[in-house]
């Protein structure tokens, strides 16, 4: 009898413990559907958002690519710097003046001619006062050409122009047609020209080239046609330089802080500062063309191993196309005796004593040419004085 009850009352206390569990589960089930029924709600406010910002994104997208449109299209022009506008007095402003804007009075530019050392820093001689009022889209848009040009240089042959055709024949446009997405994908992303500018700089190529090409074909190309290569090569020179010599002072390269900035860059711009370089068959190969570079006997062993140790180098790793070219330096054989420029600062100059200028190569400081003349060394050293 006594195991009977003993089973008995485990057995009801297991009801109760299982009663117990049951009613905990249905309560845990409970909870469950009310935080999964938050949880979806919260969701689904979640996705509400995200939709709302996406179309809002979408606007910004649509409405940010219409500026860049507008933008590209009002580039093309400019109010000359000349004149200026200015609202009639009384109006609502929807009307303007234009106005011619003159120089005060009295006013004049000054330069200092003698060099200078500021701050223990390399300066230029001849430091003007008035600052450059080129405007930066010019000078993007005339640094973005440059480039251009000189990747057409290097490009490969099947995207070069037929210069006996015009610019707008059949053959021409489909070499366009691959040629600009090509020179937009090596500008960047330093530049983004629109395909409408780089189809302006094309044509402007295009003439100056087919014209030469018609002289050839004709046999009236001018005789000095080598000297308009040797200039556009050390200009070409003259602008990598600068390029160079700007990114190394926006790193302060130890190479190249202890100069003024200005005042370096402004002897750079002087074409009077870079040797001249011709243009010659290869000895070992007369089917290549080299360059031979020709030193001028004023520069200093500092301003030459700027140029072409420090400037040279930084240029030839930054930039977009290689030179195409071999270049030779001979110093001591391929050079031109010459007084230095006026402006040429002390540390850039060699002592020369008893020297006969040379009298082939004449070069005024400044001047985007070079001239090769007969002149007397006397009269070239009174020149230059």
């Amino acid at each position: 009898m006594l195991p009977d009850f003993i089973s008995f009352s485990e057995n009801r206390k297991l009801k109760e413990e299982i009663a117990e569990l049951k009613r905990q589960n249905s309560q845990m089930e409970i909870d469950f559907e009310e935080k999964l029924e938050k949880s979806q709600e919260n969701i689904n406010q979640m996705k509400e958002e995200i939709d709302f910002l996406a179309n809002i994104n979408q606007q910004f997208g649509a409405e940010n690519d219409q500026l860049i449109k507008n933008l590209d299209r009002f580039r093309k022009y400019r109010i000359p710097e000349s004149i200026s506008v200015r609202s009639s007095p009384g109006d609502s402003g929807t009307e303007s003046e234009i106005i011619p804007s003159k120089r005060p009075k009295g006013r004049k530019l000054k330069s200092k001619k003698i060099a200078k050392i500021n701050k223990g820093k390399r300066v230029f001689g001849n430091d003007s006062e008035e600052e450059d009022t080129e405007s930066d889209d010019e000078k993007n848009e005339k640094d973005a050409r440059n480039e251009m040009k000189t990747i057409i240089k290097t490009i490969d042959s099947e995207f070069s122009l037929n210069y006996d055709q015009t610019f707008t024949s059949a053959n021409n446009c489909e070499i366009r047609r691959k040629l600009i997405p090509e020179l937009q994908k090596s500008l960047a992303p330093k530049f983004r020209p629109s395909v409408t500018q780089l189809t302006k700089w094309l044509n402007s190529i295009h003439k100056s080239r087919r014209a030469t090409a018609r002289m050839r074909n004709s046999g009236k190309l001018p005789k000095d046609l080598r000297r308009v290569h040797a200039n556009n090569r050390q200009n070409d020179k003259k602008i990598r330089r600068i390029k160079a010599a700007k990114e190394l002072f926006r790193k302060n390269d130890p190479n190249i802080i202890d100069y003024d900035k200005e005042s370096l860059l402004r002897m750079l711009a002087d074409r009077a500062f870079h040797s001249p370089e011709m243009s010659d068959t290869d000895e070992e190969d007369r089917s290549k063309i080299v360059v031979n570079v020709y030193d001028l006997s004023w520069r200093s062993a500092e301003l030459k191993h700027l140029l072409r140790n420090v400037l040279d180098p930084k240029s030839a790793s930054s930039t977009t196309a290689q030179l195409q070219w071999k270049r030779n330096y001979f110093d001591e054989i391929q050079r031109y005796d010459f007084p230095p420029p006026v402006k040429a600062p002390n540390w850039a100059c060699n002592e020369q004593e008893d020297v006969v200028y040379d009298t082939e190569f004449v070069q005024t400081e400044g001047e985007d040419e070079l001239s090769f003349a007969s002149t007397s060394s006397s009269k070239i050293s009174a020149e230059q004085e």
